[in-house]
């Protein structure tokens, strides 16, 4: 699963790939992609509804990685994940997999013209602003 964030959260600097969940961090275009697990019914909950218990555990990953004293990262992102079609490869960790994720992503986010992004600054590599970054962390 794909999914963008606004440049109005503040990010860190550098990359975070593994095997399971990969962060890119680009000047235009900020992404996650994960692996996506079906969620169980008795695990369900409406709240979290929106975003996978992967990109949770990615994200908490991250956050909780920062330096004490290092100041903070938090993440804006898009309500609305993408599925990757036919599936993730096999290693989603490699550049090339970075290079086309980020191109499909970019056309679906102006194909579908959310209202999210009504609302949010799109990324620059729509035409937004640019992200903002904790260079300490």
């Amino acid at each position: 699963m794909l999914r963008a964030y606004s440049p109005l959260g503040f990010y860190p600097s550098a990359e975070f790939r593994h095997p399971q969940g990969c962060f890119f961090v680009d000047e235009s275009l900020i992404f996650s992609a994960v692996r996506f697990n079906p969620v169980k019914l008795a695990d369900y909950d409406p709240e979290r509804e929106w975003i996978s218990p992967d990109e949770i555990r990615l994200l908490g990953s991250m956050s909780l990685a920062i330096p004490e004293g290092s100041g903070v990262v938090y993440g804006y992102p898009d309500p609305v994940g993408y599925w990757i079609e036919n599936g993730p490869p096999d290693d989603i960790t490699r550049e090339e997999f970075m290079v086309q994720a980020r191109e499909a992503l970019c056309r679906e986010l102006r194909a579908r013209n959310s209202p999210f992004w009504t609302t949010v600054p799109v990324p620059q590599a729509l035409g937004g602003p640019r992200y903002e970054f904790n260079t300490v962390a």
